[in-house]
C-alpha cells in the first residue's frame, strides 16, 4: 500500500513540474522575443499549439512505454 502512495506522489508531482517547467518556458520565450522584435512573438505564439501537441504524444509515447515494461505481479 505504502508503495503505490509514493508511486502516486512521484507521478503527481513529477507531471506538475514538467507542466510549470513548460508554461515558465514558453512564457520566457516569448518575452524574451517580444523584447528584441515583434515579428518572432507572433511566430512564437502561432508555434504553442504545435509544441502543446508534440508534448501530449511524447507523453502519450512515454506513458505506453513505460506501461508495457511493467510486470504484474498478479498475471
Amino acid at each position: 500500500m505504502s508503495e503505490d502512495i509514493t508511486n502516486l506522489n512521484g507521478l503527481t508531482s513529477e507531471t506538475l513540474c514538467t507542466i510549470f517547467e513548460a508554461i515558465l518556458c514558453l512564457a520566457a520565450g516569448i518575452t524574451a522575443s517580444a523584447f528584441y522584435e515583434w515579428r518572432m512573438t507572433v511566430v512564437c505564439i502561432i508555434a504553442i499549439p504545435f509544441v502543446m501537441a508534440g508534448g501530449i504524444i511524447m507523453a502519450k509515447l512515454n506513458f505506453g512505454h513505460n506501461k508495457k515494461d511493467e510486470k504484474d505481479p498478479y498475471a
